[in-house]
């Protein structure tokens, strides 16, 4: 299993919990079941492998955009005066 962080806005959260606590189960695993039946549903096993359209279809020329993308992102938008949002 692996760990993931979900975000959630606060009409979608209490639908969870309300769902759970009919269901008398946790919210993780009505979390797991919904993905588990959208990614069948969305043919997510036909996907695996491909990548979406365009993705890895250009070359930067540098080879360490990947490692540091992250810091090439605040840059450039550092540069253009934009800020991170709330």
């Amino acid at each position: 299993m692996f760990k993931t962080t979900l975000y959630l806005d606060a009409q979608t959260r209490q639908a969870l919990r309300s769902l759970a606590l009919h269901e008398g189960r946790t919210q993780t695993s009505v979390l797991r079941e919904a993905v588990a039946r959208y990614a069948q549903s969305a043919g997510a096993a036909a996907l695996d492998g491909k990548l979406p359209p365009g993705m890895g279809a250009y070359r930067s020329g540098n080879p360490s955009l990947a490692a540091n993308t992250r810091a090439t992102l605040r840059r450039a938008a550092a540069a253009r005066g934009l800020r991170r949002s709330a």
